[in-house]
């Protein structure tokens, strides 16, 4: 009976667990002079946008490695300043890799607008919304899927 018991508590634990919010991840990819983009919204079931994680890709001219480099570090440090973002990066050889986190749960509104989420992207309860994002973004020939 305790053994019975046990499994029944362990299942609810268990199928508690799993009613964490769902979310959703719609990937666009687009390329432009020279660099690739990997765009990674991630929203919630009713698409609300919750966070964007940004990857892009360079390849650097030799000569300008040094002042790409001087300019990651100043991003990177000034993004340490702002809750709600988040910036990596990594060189190999002339190959810089950029990774951004945009937590739009923390962003006020004015600095949503300051990373290019405009009010186009917002649903009629002012929330940036993946079903407008997509819509745009195809619109101007970005490339969207659904993961």
């Amino acid at each position: 009976m305790k053994k019975l018991v046990v499994l029944v508590a362990l299942a609810a634990l268990l199928g508690g667990c799993s009613s964490a919010p769902k979310e959703n991840v719609t990937s666009c990819k687009q390329a432009m002079q020279g660099i690739e983009i990997t765009s990674n919204f991630i929203s919630d079931e009713s698409g609300k946008v919750l966070r964007l994680e940004q990857s892009s890709t360079q390849e650097i001219p030799e000569d300008q490695i040094e002042l790409a480099k001087e300019s990651l570090e100043a991003q990177k440090a000034s993004s340490t300043n702002m809750d709600g973002v988040t910036m990596e990066y990594t060189m190999n050889g002339n190959v810089i890799t950029a990774n951004v986190t945009y937590d739009l749960t923390k962003l006020s509104d004015d600095m949503l607008l300051q990373f290019g989420f405009v009010d186009d992207f917002k649903d009629e309860n002012g929330n940036i919304n993946i079903d407008k994002v997509t819509e745009l973004y195809t619109t101007i020939g970005i490339e969207c899927t659904a993961k």
